[in-house]
């Protein structure tokens, strides 16, 4: 959970899609791996995605709020400030970097994850306005 908060941009709430190599490493054990890797472009389906997970884990770290102090009040921190960053962005695709020559993972249309993260959002929060945008994208 820690590694993908530090995939959120601590200024607006987006998401990089990717942390990345130019290429892939080819068949190397990870810590073996020592080319340089990069942070790939905000989007849409990450930051939804994001959201969805980080609502989830506030769920499910709740009850173990003694054992990760402040854990779940980060993660629906995130989970927040991700959807937000989507409702401003919404049509935002990954467009893989010429340079870079890994999978692109790429998402065209959003609305399953803006119904995953509506979903996930509904049940963390009880908020109508998640419920109604689950309605509007679980088409």
């Amino acid at each position: 959970m820690r590694w993908m908060l530090a995939m959120q941009d601590p200024t607006d709430g987006g998401v990089y899609h990717k942390l990345t190599n130019l290429r892939f490493d080819g068949t190397v054990m990870p810590e073996a791996a020592r080319e340089p890797r990069y942070v790939v472009q905000k989007g849409t389906a990450a930051a939804l995605d994001f959201a969805a997970v980080m609502a989830q884990a506030a769920r499910v770290y709740a009850p173990f709020e003694a054992d990760f102090p402040g854990a779940p009040a980060r993660m629906r921190e995130a989970a927040l400030r991700a959807w937000q960053w989507a409702q401003d962005n919404p049509a935002v695709a990954y467009r893989q970097p010429d340079d870079v020559h890994t999978g692109a993972y790429g998402d065209q249309g959003f609305d399953d994850e803006f119904a995953w993260a509506a979903a996930e959002l509904f049940l963390l929060t009880g908020e109508g306005r998640y419920l109604r945008a689950f309605d509007r994208h679980a088409q």
